[in-house]
């Protein structure tokens, strides 16, 4: 099983997503929620692509990290 993820920071909205029905979801929208999903669709399996933000604020000691070049995201 090969999975990727992409990861962002910043401000999102979250909250209850029922229609009246017994069934309870959350969701979360927000342009950062949108960036993290792009950043999703260029993760090669196996990687995590994380957005700039992320990537300044993680430990070198304990994650490795490789640049894989500018990416032109949409919004």
């Amino acid at each position: 099983l090969q999975v990727s993820a992409g990861v962002a920071t910043g401000w999102v909205v979250v909250g209850d997503a029922h229609a009246g029905t017994a069934a309870r979801e959350t969701l979360a929208i927000g342009g950062t929620v949108n960036m993290a999903a792009r950043l999703l669709a260029t993760a090669d399996p196996g990687s995590v692509a994380v957005g700039d933000d992320v990537c300044r604020r993680l430990d070198p000691a304990a994650f490795s990290r490789q640049f894989i070049g500018l990416r032109s995201l949409k919004g």
